[in-house]
């Protein structure tokens, strides 16, 4: 059984119309540095719809930079959810900047934290949701 899912629910999908909606209530606004306005947004739409997630801020495990982004467990993987990614001009994750999501494993997801987080400090992905941030 799939205790990240009890409810059985189309992850993918929910992401999906999240995104959808997110990008529809802050159409007015930019994606540059505007991270935890919309991390908060879609972390807020995952809630209502039952999805078990991490709004995650770099800042909190020790990274050089402060960025917010939302992470899903999927089954080994991770579904990454950034709506602000594109402000790091790097084309590394393509659907991440095309959908706004990407299936990450735990080193594609240690790839992005570089990228976004501004160092290459290693945190083990488990720490994002049984762990604390680091305090700085």
């Amino acid at each position: 059984m799939n205790y990240t899912n009890i409810l059985n629910l189309d992850k993918e999908e929910i992401i999906i119309d999240v995104i959808k909606l997110v990008k529809k209530e802050l159409s007015e606004l930019t994606t540059d540095r505007t991270c935890k306005i919309y991390s908060n947004y879609v972390s807020l739409y995952l809630r209502a719809n039952y999805i078990l997630h991490r709004n995650i801020d770099t800042g909190e495990y020790g990274y050089d930079y402060s960025h917010k982004f939302c992470l899903v467990p999927k089954d080994e993987d991770y579904y990454l959810i950034d709506l602000t990614f594109s402000q790091f001009n790097n084309l590394e994750f393509l659907d991440l900047l095309i959908d706004g999501y990407t299936i990450v494993n735990k080193e594609e997801l240690q790839r992005y934290l570089e990228i976004v987080g501004k160092s290459k400090d290693n945190i083990n992905v488990d720490t994002f949701f049984f762990g604390k941030g680091r305090s700085n």
